[in-house]
């Protein structure tokens, strides 16, 4: 019997909180009710321009949380959607700032700069970024190991829209959609003609962005072509980063009903990572770097072929991507790693008469990684390793509608994975053909070393060739009941299942884990109960979901014993709000998210996860008192949270902490469009994340100016 669940003082204050910001209680459903335009968000602001009314017309779209094309209303998901009219008037120049601010996720960065991090969702803390699927144009981008997502690869001019999928979709989406998914769309044209696009951006601490983007089409054939350049010193001592990036599509619609792309996308980055301080130094100097030469140099890719359809007998697509990582790191010494992934997930979702349908579709992929590790500062090898993980995934489902307001949905997936690490280490005496030799009477000369051989000798301590299978089951049943036109709930049950990554079982880095091969490793696995609303009214919209989460043999390192572990049972009881009101001259927003993550047994029972807020939000408000401005301003808060690893809740807590932010945005012609924007207006003081003593502040007042042509 699972035992009795726990609340706090904050976070019934949190809930609390929550609650009083719920749209008003949904109307019965009548025939009598005014209709609505379907493909309305009630999970977002106004993205388009003002019709003849006082409204705002949104930007139309459809959900595709099922992996198929759904009307918002129709969907049993949380989802928010951002669309291309927000991105193109944003200040931000990172696709990551976007989801953070637009989205409401939190987002934790070493490095003072949105550049690279790791999202949190659904009180996941620690390596949440390997428990968020972030797919761009279907092609998945998480790395197979630890490692963060480089947001640079991305860049935002090639954007047309972010959709976030709140909760467990290890169903539909596999094992890295534990909490999670972000799905990114580049853009494609859909009328003829030719369009051009460029943007420049100017911040504080020598900020720059610049792009131009160009797409066309001519009858069936449509291309979008896009470059971008991002360069700044960064806020902390040590946090340069820049990025080149080129990127392609070229389309073709074959007939009425099958559609083929091809993308791709190139990048150059570089980013500088400044060094951990401790409170004293933090409270003394927040943008100190006591130390520099921590780098890291990187070349990404994106390719994807798809081929879509869409005919009487349902929808369906056929996508396989690649995409590629070759990084040269000096982060705990000297090391280069080429990593690819190549996939293939084909789907197609059958109509069965006119109310049911079912989906069929598979995920199949080869992750490769080739790592290899320098002695010292020489181009000397002192490791290498070959990873190679493959896992293929056969799921089944479908929907079914026995009324008009009512459906259901149910899909079941079997995860099958096998990882296999080849790894060599030599003796590291033996690797230099000359060491230093003291002098007596003081000096160094080099000699021969005695211990020399080519080629070196093998560390047999240290060298192994492992592998390891995992096989699971994950399922997802949900109802959803529309009781007007304006309005949905929704319940869902989902069984989780997640596979360790690469360096979470094996130690191919160096050192730092205990044992070389880690057999003992579970996958993680557990249930999610949620039950939610939609509703959209006029200028009003609105989004809430309650959800419960159980997770057994949760992945996370422990120092004492120098090993990546199962945890004991996490339990994690919250909230996800959005309310919204839109209007022609004015509006405003206000998301909420508020979750109580804590262990259920064990050692740590009662204790919560480490890098987990209880409750994080922001509320946003803006007035158009012409046509051609827009000015908005925005508060952003999140709760204290204990430190990484702090497991026994033992150690100081990182503060709580708001901000406010400030924009500007002039149409000055049909063509073109300026901004101006504040971040962090008050130049608050924050700690963006730490473990242990190390703290990794966040980023202060930053100043920008913005110009937009569109022809």
């Amino acid at each position: 019997m699972r035992k009795k669940m726990r609340f706090d003082i904050n976070t019934l204050f949190a809930l609390f909180a929550a609650c009083i910001m719920m749209p008003p209680a949904l109307p019965a459903a009548s025939d009598t009710l005014p209709k609505i335009q379907e493909s309305v968000s009630p999970e977002k602001l106004s993205d388009g321009n003002a019709d003849s009314g006082d409204a705002y017309m949104l930007d139309e779209f459809v959900v595709t949380a099922y992996r198929v094309e759904t009307q918002p209303l129709d969907t049993p998901v949380n989802s928010t959607y951002i669309g291309p009219q927000k991105i193109a008037d944003s200040p931000y120049t990172n696709v990551a700032e976007v989801i953070k601010n637009y989205g409401n996720l939190n987002f934790r960065t070493v490095t003072g700069s949105p550049s690279t991090g790791d999202f949190g969702m659904r009180g996941f803390g620690e390596n949440s970024q390997t428990r968020i699927l972030v797919l761009v144009d279907g092609q998945k981008i998480n790395r197979a190991d630890m490692g963060a997502i480089n947001w640079l690869q991305i860049p935002l001019s090639q954007v047309e829209s972010v959709e976030i999928l709140r909760g467990s979709q290890s169903a539909l989406y596999g094992s890295s959609a534990e909490a999670g998914v972000i799905k990114i769309t580049t853009t494609k044209p859909k009328e003829d003609g030719l369009h051009f696009s460029a943007q420049g951006i100017y911040g504080s601490f020598s900020t720059y962005d610049a792009s131009a983007r160009v797409t066309g089409r001519e009858g069936d054939y449509f291309f979008t072509a896009n470059a971008s350049y991002f360069d700044s010193e960064g806020w902390r001592e040590n946090s340069e980063s820049w990025a080149t990036s080129a990127a392609l599509s070229v389309g073709c619609d074959l007939d009425s009903k099958n559609t083929f792309v091809l993308t791709g996308n190139y990048t150059d980055s570089h980013t500088n990572y400044p060094d951990k301080l401790t409170w004293e130094q933090y409270q003394e100097d927040p943008r100190k770097s006591y130390s520099d030469g921590i780098y890291a140099y990187s070349k990404d890719g994106i390719y994807t072929a798809t081929l879509k359809n869409n005919s009487d007998i349902g929808q369906g697509e056929l996508p396989i991507g690649w995409n590629f990582r070759d990084i040269f790191w000096t982060l705990g010494g000297r090391s280069r790693e080429f990593q690819w992934t190549g996939t293939a997930t084909p789907r197609y979702n059958f109509s069965v008469g006119e109310n049911a349908h079912i989906l069929v579709g598979f995920d199949g992929e080869w992750d490769y990684i080739d790592y290899k590790k320098y002695y010292q500062n020489t181009s000397a090898t002192f490791s290498f390793a070959d990873i190679n993980k493959y896992s293929c995934a056969p799921y089944l489902g479908g929907d079914w509608a026995p009324l008009e307001w009512l459906s259901f949905n149910l899909v079941g997936r079997v995860e099958a994975s096998k990882l296999t690490v080849d790894n060599t280490e030599y003796l590291g005496d033996s690797i230099p053909p000359m060491i230093d030799f003291p002098l007596p009477g003081g000096g160094i000369v080099q000699i021969p070393n005695p211990n020399y051989q080519n080629p070196p000798a093998i560390n047999a301590a240290n060298s192994y060739d492992s592998s390891m299978s995992d096989c699971g089951f994950a399922m997802n049943f949900a109802t959803n009941v529309k009781v007007s036109e304006e309005a949905s709930l929704f319940f869902r049950f989902d069984r989780i299942y997640h596979y360790p990554t690469t360096d979470e079982v094996a130690a191919y880095h160096g050192g730092g884990l205990a044992q070389n091969f880690n057999f003992n490793l579970n996958p993680e696995e557990g249930e999610n109960y949620e039950i939610g609303g939609k509703w959209i009214s006029g200028g009003w919209s609105a989004t809430s979901s309650f959800y419960l989460t159980y997770l057994r043999n949760e992945i996370c390192y422990d120092a004492n014993s120098q090993m990546n572990v199962n945890l004991s049972p996490t339990q994690r009881i919250g909230c996800d709000l959005e309310l919204a009101y839109d209007t022609k001259y004015w509006g405003a927003s206000a998301m909420f998210s508020a979750v109580q993550a804590r262990f259920d047994g064990g050692v740590y029972d009662g204790k919560d996860v480490p890098l987990a807020p209880n409750y994080y939000g922001n509320v946003c408000a803006y007035v158009s008192p012409f046509e051609w401005v827009r000015l908005s301003g925005r508060v952003t808060f999140i709760s204290s949270q204990y430190v990484g690893s702090d497991f026994s809740n033992s150690g100081s807590r990182i503060p709580a902490y708001a901000l406010l932010d400030f924009q500007a945005n002039f149409r000055f012609c049909d063509y073109g469009s300026i901004f101006l924007a504040i971040e962090n207006a008050l130049d608050k003081k924050y700690i963006s994340c730490a473990y242990g003593t190390g703290y990794y502040p966040g980023t202060g007042r930053m100043l920008k100016a913005g110009v937009t042509i569109r022809f």
